[in-house]
């Protein structure tokens, strides 16, 4: 099937990850079918001729410096997202851990200094 804008940009913030200094070279290179393949190796492909074309190639830089920027952008939106839903998550599980111990707090200090007996106080 065709690809949609969405897909194309994720395939787009999957190819800038994989060329990025940052990723680890023995990561696997996923995109999930071969329509997004195909497509992750023309993003590459006009990456790859953008950088090349150097001066003479600034008309065919800019919209792939526009594409990697938005690429980029989606990337940390999803990444925003992520982290989002992890705090939200762990937000929850503290309410329920305090709301399940009559608002005793899920780690305790003790007057004596004994952390780790107030520690299994608070489990038990």
């Amino acid at each position: 099937g065709e690809l949609t804008d969405e897909d194309l940009d994720q395939c787009r913030a999957l190819v800038l990850q994989f060329v990025s200094r940052k990723a680890d070279p023995k990561q696997h290179f996923v995109c999930g079918s071969v329509p997004r393949s195909r497509a992750c190796f023309r993003i590459l492909r006009d990456l790859c001729n953008g950088a090349k074309g150097g001066a003479a190639g600034g008309s065919a830089a800019d919209p792939a410096r526009k594409a990697a920027l938005e690429a980029e952008v989606q990337k940390l939106r999803l990444e925003i997202a992520q982290r989002d839903q992890e705090i939200a998550m762990m937000v929850q599980m503290l309410s329920k851990q305090r709301g399940g111990a009559d608002g005793q707090p899920f780690i305790a200090s003790s007057a004596s200094g004994d952390t780790a007996g107030a520690l299994r106080g608070s489990l038990t």
